[in-house]
């Protein structure tokens, strides 16, 4: 361990993510460095790119770029963060997301600094493309070695990871995302309709085209805003949305990094992903007092109670999500499920749970 310490008395941590976007990782260690700030002093290091993480209000974690991370090989990126790593003369490295975390972690050990890898979701998970799954498996199984500890967000990320071999059991920790926890005031729920929130990418994962078509499904006085990030799949949105005739039901808004501070002003979020980590937008809709309808893929049901707190659907039955969409239009029973949500996130989710068990982490790595 690095026995100098900073000016501020606190011990370095170097945190790496492949994009410098709004999105669950980038969220994930800002949180950790506004709780964490006086313990440690952290650093964020990520690729070039738009929206920059100064665009959230509630980041104030120190930021770089590496454009090196935005490089289609990977020898010039562990080359820059090595340099960075051997600079900053940090005590760990924290690493989130596949690319960075891969540069990372080689770097990181290359210079003789411990290396802890945050899994937010696996890119071999059986519902993603074959390409995707070959290539993310390769990239962890070759960074295994270089990797000191692992967190990941769900019980399944850690059982799948261990069954694919790229998780040592005995270095791992099981660590579920949190967010902050608000004064949220609900609106009144009204008669005649439900409205759906819709928060994620235009991308692959997200399956948002899905969810055009569970509310083609829905009853009439179903509607649903969708914010959604830039992505690959956003003009195709776009089209389908009028194609199906949907502009009048469908609201459409893009690049919001203040959106979970809207959904309060919903009545249900709607969550189509062919796979995921643990995603932050479900924690704050349950935070909001909000039921959840997603699809039951990787570690969903850790969050999400079937019938308690939301209600989950097998992926692309879109059948039986407009069916549980349906049940939600019964006032009592989805004031019920947001209560027990908004219950079981303030037991399980809180920013300040996840912050400290990561201290924790960082304390007996560091030791």
């Amino acid at each position: 361990m690095n026995k100098d310490l900073n000016n501020n008395g606190s011990l370095k941590i170097l945190s790496f993510a492949t994009k410098a976007e709004i999105g669950g990782a980038q969220k994930h260690i800002c949180i950790l460095e506004e709780i964490l700030h006086e313990r440690y002093d952290i650093k964020l290091y990520t690729g070039v790119g738009e929206p920059l993480l100064e665009q959230m209000n509630s980041c104030s974690a120190k930021h770089k770029f590496v454009p090196e991370l935005n490089s289609k090989t990977f020898f010039p990126a562990i080359l820059a963060v090595y340099k960075i790593i051997k600079s900053e003369k940090p005590d760990l490295i924290h690493t989130h997301s596949a690319i960075a975390s891969f540069v990372g972690r080689i770097a990181g050990r290359l210079a003789g600094v411990k290396t802890l890898y945050t899994v937010h979701g696996w890119h071999f998970v059986p519902t993603t493309v074959w390409q995707r799954r070959i290539f993310g498996w390769l990239l962890e199984l070759i960074a295994r070695p270089f990797t000191t500890a692992w967190i990941t967000v769900s019980e399944y990320d850690l059982e799948l990871g261990v069954k694919k071999g790229v998780i040592d059991r005995k270095r791992a920790y099981v660590v579920p995302n949190g967010v902050d926890e608000l004064e949220v005031v609900k609106q009144q729920p009204k008669a005649e309709g439900l409205k759906l929130v819709f928060v994620g990418r235009a991308s692959f994962q997200k399956n948002c085209f899905e969810a055009i078509e569970i509310i083609k499904l829905s009853p009439s006085n179903v509607s649903l805003t969708m914010y959604v990030t830039s992505g690959d799949h956003l003009p195709a949105l776009n089209k389908l949305i009028v194609d199906s005739d949907l502009e009048h039901r469908v609201t459409l808004i893009t690049d919001n990094p203040e959106a979970s501070n809207e959904l309060h002003e919903y009545d249900a979020m709607l969550l189509t992903s062919r796979y995921e980590g643990m995603p932050l937008c479900i924690l704050e809709a349950m935070q909001a007092g909000l039921p959840v309808v997603a699809t039951d893929v990787c570690g969903m049901n850790e969050i999400v109670n079937n019938g308690v707190t939301g209600y989950l659907y097998d992926l692309y039955d879109v059948d039986e999500a407009a069916k549980c969409i349906k049940n939600l239009l019964n006032i009592e029973k989805r004031i019920e499920m947001g209560a027990m949500a908004q219950e079981s996130f303030r037991e399980n989710f809180r920013a300040q749970i996840m912050a400290q068990r990561t201290a924790e982490i960082y304390d007996e790595l560091l030791n």
